[in-house]
């Protein structure tokens, strides 16, 4: 009935979803390339509805400059910490107190949950991971901890400190792209839930390590 027609309108976006994740997986495009061919994609839908004029380009660009100018902006305040991070040691500190604890896989890892969450919460992801995994892989290994499995795990808290405040940097682009204008705050609340699943979920992990690397083992053979 009604439902059925309104999944046409999720045809497009199923679309580029595919060619996205499909390029990338096959081999075919870099996440850079295939992020330029889903664009591509999606003017030719724009087009087949006949919307596809220089008043929504212009406004595209614009937006899309708005947003870039903003992540830049915050990119250069995030790299200025990270600078202070390093030239202070701080970083190296926490890692090496981590490693001292003495604790077994389990303990480790949740030592580490919580390592990442607050170095999320003030540090980019590019400079947090180039920071610390240097340090934190050979302890990871020596606990026999699965390093595939263990990337698997950086990612997620990678991922959960682009929402985390005062330095997710998904937060900023959220409230940079609202229309409504409302409070920063809003953005934080409501993604709140959001971290508190992906805390779950590692935690689930930690615990279910199999459900990380079923996938790639299958894949591998």
């Amino acid at each position: 009935g009604e439902r059925l027609r309104a999944l046409v309108y999720l045809v497009p976006a199923a679309v580029v979803f595919l060619i996205v994740m499909g390029s990338i997986y096959l081999g075919i495009a870099t996440p850079t390339e295939s992020a330029s061919l889903a664009v591509l994609v999606a003017l030719v839908f724009v087009w087949r509805e006949g919307r596809l004029d220089f008043a929504f380009l212009d406004t595209c660009f614009r937006q899309t400059a708005k947003t870039t100018g903003m992540i830049l902006l915050i990119i250069a305040a995030a790299f200025t910490l990270n600078v202070t991070l390093a030239l202070g040691g701080i970083t190296r500190v926490i890692s090496d107190w981590v490693a001292g604890l003495g604790l077994g896989p389990t303990g480790l890892l949740l030592a580490l949950m919580l390592f990442y969450l607050i170095l999320g919460m003030f540090m980019d992801v590019l400079s947090m991971q180039v920071l610390t995994i240097p340090i934190v892989v050979p302890i990871v290994i020596a606990a026999g901890i699965d390093p595939v499995w263990f990337g698997i795990f950086v990612v997620l808290m990678s991922e959960l400190g682009m929402i985390t405040p005062p330095v997710g940097m998904n937060l900023y682009v959220v409230q940079g792209v609202r229309s409504d204008g409302g409070p920063f705050s809003d953005v934080v609340r409501g993604a709140i839930p959001y971290a508190v699943l992906m805390l779950a979920f590692t935690v689930l992990l930690i615990f279910a390590p199999g459900i990380a690397t079923w996938l790639p083992e299958s894949v591998t053979g």
